[in-house]
């Protein structure tokens, strides 16, 4: 067993050599919040912008999945994106509002408690990466926040890596853990997405699939409890 390491204020994730002979990946959207992009606007019925975003939104999710698949896969900027969307600026806003509020709530994203106070148990015996399919903002703010700092090693995105989880778990998750000398059968994956957890499986990891965060939180605990 390994000794944890207290990581100094301010970098994150930590240069310094935290010894735990597994990692348990956690998926984001789904498994860590449920929050879409733009939360803020299209969880709020009553926001004056909201049905000119949603009409985009439903487009981009619907109609242009290849292009959020491209923009997961670095391919796009959250800039560009917003340009693509053409959405009708309010005259009462500024010209980048959409995109700024992109970057605000990816911030300001609400994680589900429960799998982050188990994640903070699992975290004294195990690395505990994020590994998200997405997109550039998300990393960029989520990388700003301190509230992942205190469970989490590090973060994969595939709009780093280039790759999505289920086209090439290898060339998503293999870096992280040749750096560190462990191996797929080291590794545990928790997500939403059934494609990721058969792609991370056929690697020769286990994954655990989840519907949900209250799932995911289950799930974490069950795997402290058989220590496996």
């Amino acid at each position: 067993m390994g000794v944890r390491v207290v990581r100094s204020s301010g970098t994150w994730p930590s240069d310094q050599l935290v010894l735990w002979p597994r990692v348990l990946f956690v998926d984001w959207h789904g498994v860590l919040t449920k929050a879409p992009l733009w939360f803020s606007i299209r969880w709020n019925e009553r926001h004056p912008f909201r049905p000119r975003l949603e009409t985009k939104t439903a487009d981009l999710f619907g109609n242009r999945w290849q292009t959020v698949d491209d923009w997961m896969r670095g391919r796009y900027t959250a800039a560009e994106i917003v340009a693509l969307l053409a959405i009708d600026q309010p005259l009462s806003a500024r010209s980048d509002y959409f995109l700024r509020q992109l970057y605000q709530d990816c911030i300001a994203m609400p994680l589900h408690g429960p799998l982050i106070h188990a994640l903070h148990h699992a975290a004294t015996s195990w690395h505990i990466v994020i590994a998200t399919d997405n997109m550039d903002c998300l990393v960029t703010m989520a990388r700003r926040r301190r509230d992942i700092r205190g469970f989490s090693d590090d973060l994969i995105s595939s709009s780093d890596v280039r790759v999505l989880k289920a086209e090439d778990p290898v060339g998503f998750f293999g870096t992280w853990l040749d750096r560190r000398g462990l191996t797929f059968a080291d590794a545990v994956l928790l997500d939403d997405g059934k494609d990721n957890c058969q792609a991370f499986e056929r690697a020769g990891g286990r994954s655990c699939f989840v519907r949900s965060p209250d799932d995911a939180a289950s799930a974490v605990w069950d795997l402290l409890n058989t220590g496996r």
